[in-house]
C-alpha cells in the first residue's frame, strides 16, 4: 500500500507530526500503535514479528 503521510494521518487519526517523527526516527511506535497500523494497512502481525526476528538474527545487540 502506497500512502502519503496525510493519508496515513487520516487513517490513524493521529497528528501528521507523529507520522513524520516515525519516518525520521525521532519517535518509536508503541506496541499498541503497531497493532493499529497492522489493522489499517493490513499487515499480518505474526509475519511482521517473524520478519523482524529473522532480520535481527546474528546482530550483536537488539535494535533498541
Amino acid at each position: 500500500m502506497n500512502l502519503s503521510q496525510v493519508e496515513l494521518t487520516l487513517l490513524c487519526k493521529s497528528p501528521q507530526s507523529f507520522i513524520s517523527k516515525y519516518e525520521t526516527g525521532e519517535r518509536y511506535l508503541t506496541f499498541t500503535e503497531v497493532l493499529v497500523l497492522c489493522k489499517i494497512l493490513p499487515i499480518d502481525l505474526p509475519a511482521l514479528i517473524e520478519e523482524v526476528d529473522s532480520d535481527s538474527e546474528g546482530a550483536s545487540s537488539p535494535p533498541f
